[in-house]
């Protein structure tokens, strides 16, 4: 399953068709409880420049789970998380723009 946002909540930068291409959130479709799987977020172009940094959030219900950080020049970027929930729960995924991918992630 693949979850995209694109050009939603930007705050104060106007986007840039060259450096906002979508977030995407990888997961599967089948979760099984208290099994690990991998959570990917990748980020097709990230410009950063020489002094600047990137970001993504993730949080899963109201558990932060982490920030990472992105610095000089980037062409493409992703985050690959391994997870094991023994419940239901909604992640959400926050990048640098103010975009964000919300999913409900069922167990089953």
């Amino acid at each position: 399953m693949s979850i995209t946002a694109a050009n939603a909540g930007f705050r104060n930068e106007k986007p840039n068709p060259s450096t906002a291409e979508p977030l995407e959130v990888i997961a599967p479709d089948r979760i099984a409880a208290r099994q690990p799987f991998a959570l990917q977020v990748r980020l097709p172009q990230v410009e950063c420049g020489s002094e600047g940094t990137r970001w993504v959030e993730l949080w899963l219900g109201k558990q932060y789970l982490g920030r990472w950080e992105m610095a000089g020049p980037v062409s493409a970027a992703s985050v690959t998380v391994t997870l094991t929930l023994s419940r239901s729960a909604t992640l959400r995924v926050r990048d640098f723009y103010g975009r964000v991918v919300t999913k409900r992630l069922q167990v089953r």
